[in-house]
């Protein structure tokens, strides 16, 4: 999740982006956006930009020296969601090496457009929550749930779309079956559901 304070920097950075480009006809360098931003090592640079890049204000076009084009989202009725294809649980979880591609959404979905992320099924393990498989899944990053929420989690090493109900002293996710339940004593809820996407 990215703090409210780093968010705030973030889109300073895109402003500055933005205010150069217009005057000059092409992007920064890491040295010029140092200099006028206050930041205190190219690295902080370097991971900011990459930041913008996750939540869909910038790309970077390796075939140019100066490499970052901007996306403009204002007036924009689309956010842009990545998409999460497997999962290292040694990095963050919407870390470039999680992302498979990045889907656009309208925003009439969501009173938030902050840490979202998507996944698609791949199994009919779900088929008891009307999830099926091919469904696109559009998730809220957050280690917590509501009981009955339907969440994504790590079974058996591997990502699942499930429902998580909380109980004195355990914790059991299930697919819609109450034969299909697991229990646990803890549980790393990675976000909870908010829409699914099915197309025909």
């Amino acid at each position: 999740m990215i703090k409210d304070s780093t968010r705030t920097q973030l889109m300073q950075l895109y402003d500055f982006l933005k205010t150069f480009k217009q005057l000059n006809g092409y992007s920064p360098s890491y040295r010029e956006m140092l200099e006028n931003m206050n930041y205190t090592s190219t690295a902080t640079v370097k991971r900011h930009l990459e930041l913008l890049a996750e939540l869909g204000y910038i790309t970077f076009n390796q075939g140019k020296k100066r490499a970052i084009e901007l996306v403009d989202n204002e007036g924009s009725s689309v956010v842009v969601v990545p998409v999460i294809k497997g999962f290292d649980p040694d990095l963050p979880l919407l870390d470039k090496n999680n992302v498979q591609s990045k889907i656009a959404i309208s925003k009439d979905f969501f009173n938030t457009e902050s840490d979202l992320f998507a996944v698609k099924v791949e199994d009919d393990l779900a088929e008891g929550l009307k999830i099926f498989n091919g469904d696109t899944i559009i998730f809220k990053k957050q280690s917590y749930a509501k009981s009955g929420s339907v969440i994504l989690a790590i079974i058996d090493n591997k990502l699942s779309v499930c429902k998580y109900e909380k109980a004195p002293g355990y914790y059991k996710l299930s697919y819609g079956k109450d034969e299909d339940a697991h229990i646990f004593d803890t549980v790393r809820v990675l976000g909870v559901a908010l829409l699914s996407l099915r197309t025909f």
